[in-house]
């Protein structure tokens, strides 16, 4: 999960790396290795607007490191996406 986060904190703005801290607290808390849910609570907790909350999801998402699952009037369903290093091939 370390190259994950340092993944995440290359990427533009404040809401990113902070939602990145949020979903794997969250994981960990929550004894989940990769499915999360972002309840508006914990958001705000950082002190965050659900706009900021969502751009920075919206990045994550973007940059391959997470899918979420978005259902109207429910938080979304973040899942944590783990990637192997470009060192370790596949065997054949």
């Amino acid at each position: 999960l370390l190259s994950w986060l340092t993944q995440a904190a290359d990427l533009r703005g404040k809401s990113t790396i902070r939602m990145a801290l949020l979903v794997l607290q969250t994981a960990i808390e929550c004894g989940r290795k990769q499915h999360v849910s972002i309840m508006p609570s914990r958001v705000a907790s950082l002190r965050m607007s659900r706009v900021a909350a969502y751009e920075g999801l919206r990045s994550l998402e973007t940059a391959g490191l997470v899918t979420v699952k978005r259902c109207r009037g429910r938080s979304p369903l973040v899942t944590i996406v783990e990637r192997m290093p470009d060192s370790v091939k596949e065997p054949e």
